[in-house]
């Protein structure tokens, strides 16, 4: 649990740094490959869903990296990266460290045949959920 602890903190660290680049080089570098509608487009859909984009991308196998670059382009507020890439990137690999301690010597077979497609499920679950409750909440207002 200590190691998942650590992993979780320089993962975070990573994140900020990541979001640094986005923030300063991100947008010009870019401009360079895809158009700027694009980029627009993209960062509209960070500021609707930003939180759960790094949720998301934190927990399941996609490249981390690029979300926590694009976050700063997409002028993601610091906080939000924080709070959103310590809950992602600790269920991930909290989730890990627990496998390890029930399963033991039997854990890195397990984990390397059925991790990516268990983070995978649970996000795909997540999203579910994040769009059911968005659905409710908007039929409230109506």
């Amino acid at each position: 649990m200590w190691y998942a602890f650590i992993t979780t903190a320089g993962s975070v660290l990573g994140a900020l740094l990541g979001w640094y680049i986005g923030k300063k080089v991100g947008r010009p570098i870019l401009r360079y490959f895809i158009k700027e509608e694009k980029i627009a487009l993209v960062e509209g859909y960070f500021e609707k869903y930003g939180a759960m984009a790094i949720l998301i991308a934190g927990f399941t196998p996609i490249p981390y990296k690029v979300f926590t670059i694009f976050s700063g382009i997409s002028n993601v507020k610091i906080p939000t990266l924080i709070i959103w890439s310590i809950i992602g990137r600790g269920l991930r690999f909290f989730l890990e460290a627990a496998i390890i301690v029930a399963l033991g010597d039997k854990a890195m077979p397990f984990i390397e045949e059925n991790f990516a497609m268990l983070t995978i499920i649970l996000g795909v679950v997540v999203i579910f959920g994040y769009l059911i409750y968005a659905y409710l909440k908007r039929s409230k207002k109506a």
